[in-house]
């Protein structure tokens, strides 16, 4: 133990606020535990309570319902859903689209190409032909 001959002015007046302290915290304990006196909110804990954030049964329901979707379709035992219910980009959908239309055009091209007789059709014109020009 330090000797109190040797401690400075100001040492000595921090260990009488100490002291102090502990004795008013010493009281309160007493208190406390003779069941007359309340815990003092100094001592309670102010940290926010956790909220925990709870999913409706319906919306697990939902959750549930597309895996078993999705894991029917991958196992080939379910039926195909829709693209946008498998949670694919809204742009792929358009984009078959385009490509689908682009090959039906490519279709309906030859087959328009091949479906006029060739006599009907106008010989196209080239340098140096001779052909009555309308």
């Amino acid at each position: 133990m330090t000797n109190l001959a040797n401690l400075t002015a100001s040492q000595l007046k921090s260990i009488i606020a100490i002291k102090e302290q502990i004795e008013a915290l010493q009281s309160q304990i007493d208190t406390i535990v003779s069941g007359g006196g309340e815990v003092p909110s100094s001592l309670t804990s102010d940290a926010p309570k956790k909220v925990s954030r709870r999913m409706s049964a319906a919306g697990r329901a939902k959750i549930a319902a597309a895996q078993r979707a999705r894991w029917a379709i991958v196992k080939g035992k379910g039926v195909p859903l829709p693209l946008a219910a498998l949670g694919l980009p809204y742009r792929l959908p358009l984009t078959l689209l385009i490509f689908i239309a682009w090959v039906a055009a490519m279709i309906l091209k030859v087959f328009l190409l091949f479906s006029i007789p060739w006599g009907l059709l106008p010989r196209p014109q080239r340098p140096g032909d001779k052909l009555l020009q309308v």
